[in-house]
């Protein structure tokens, strides 16, 4: 199956507008070449997303009415053609995308109404999975053995065969293949050769020396990393999140209210579990590259991305969640920051950078 640019930008938008609760809709897509006898070759186009539900955290469903349909076929007149097909797409947003049970149960429920039917999970993490599903007969010989006594008193064994019509919905999992991530075959070679590859000793070009805030980040200072993306933003913050959990809650944005200026403990106590919490979420390397100026920037992304939308709609954690505490002291301090232009330190050796 094939993401088609306009589907992968419609997603993305969804991730971002709708955060994380199920949102479901159908999906438009073609059958570009190939037929269900011979699967290799089956080769399916997501082409967009008619948008028809959006639920909560753990669940979504919908049934198209007449409006919705008229709708469906307007803006997507190849329907009427028979050249585009309708299918089901939702989002697991920050779970896994797989096929639960509930999932197989839409999926036998609606595959009987078509006689090929497309069924797309999506998440957070572009990790997606797709089925496509089929209505077949399945004819199978049942043998039974009937035990009996005649009327002499012996028993006797007779056996009966008989041929059933069984309805039975059966699926092909889908290739998944992005339309803007094209890459020559060399470079595909080249990536399997080195994705296996465990070198016997590793050996890392970079020192630095730690001093507390004003840390020297030696031989990397002054190369440039990217650790500006969306899915960094949300793992930061749910690894933040997730120190310390001992209540469950709705959502990330009515944990930081409840634990607003609570949080006390001591200030290296914090910076260390800050470090960690970055570190595990963009790598080591990346890590010990950053500048001060940089984390300042990450954090105030991180700030700027939580007013914006609520999407770590997950388990969290309120009041005796310390992880929460320090993430909302975080953003107090980006706030404070923010309000005294930029200042380079607040309170007893907290720099700009948290």
């Amino acid at each position: 199956m094939k993401i088609s640019s306009e589907l992968n930008n419609q997603i993305q938008y969804l991730h971002r507008q709708v955060g994380s609760k199920e949102w479901s809709g159908q999906l438009i897509y073609k059958i570009e070449g190939g037929d269900l006898d011979n699967p290799n070759d089956l080769v399916l186009t997501g082409e967009g997303i008619f948008l028809m539900h959006i639920g909560t955290s753990g669940s979504t469903e919908f049934e198209m009415d007449n409006e919705s349909t008229v709708e469906l076929y307007d803006e997507y007149p190849d329907l009427m053609e028979g050249l585009s097909r309708t299918g089901l797409i939702h989002s697991h947003h920050s779970m896994k995308a797989y096929f639960s049970s509930t999932d197989d149960g839409e999926l036998s429920d609606n595959t009987a109404n078509y006689n090929i039917y497309l069924s797309l999970i999506v998440n957070f993490d572009g990790d997606y999975a797709a089925r496509v599903a089929f209505p077949t007969t399945v004819n199978k010989e049942v043998k039974r053995t009937f035990s009996f006594k005649n009327i002499m008193n012996s028993l006797l064994n007779k056996e009966s065969v008989q041929t059933v019509e069984e309805e039975v919905i059966c699926y092909y999992d889908c290739h998944i293949q992005d339309e803007n991530l094209t890459v020559s075959d060399s470079f595909k070679e080249r990536y399997i050769k080195v994705k296996d590859y465990k070198p016997a000793r590793t050996t890392v070009g970079y020192s630095y020396n730690r001093n507390g805030y004003g840390n020297n980040w030696g031989n990397y200072t002054n190369k440039p990393i990217n650790i500006f993306t969306y899915g960094n933003y949300r793992r930061f913050s749910i690894k933040m999140l997730e120190q310390d959990s001992k209540k469950d809650a709705s959502n990330l944005e009515e944990t930081l209210r409840k634990v607003k200026h609570t949080y006390h403990k001591d200030e290296s106590d914090m910076i260390e579990i800050i470090d960690d919490c970055l570190e595990q979420t963009i790598g080591s390397i990346a890590y010990k590259r950053l500048t001060v100026s940089d984390k300042f920037d990450f954090f105030n992304a991180v700030s700027e991305m939580l007013k914006e939308d609520s999407y770590v709609n997950r388990k969290a954690y309120v009041e005796d969640y310390e992880g929460a505490k320090i993430l909302a002291n975080i953003l107090d301090m980006v706030t404070d920051i923010e309000d005294d232009n930029n200042i380079t330190q607040i309170g007893d050796g907290i720099y700009a950078g948290y």
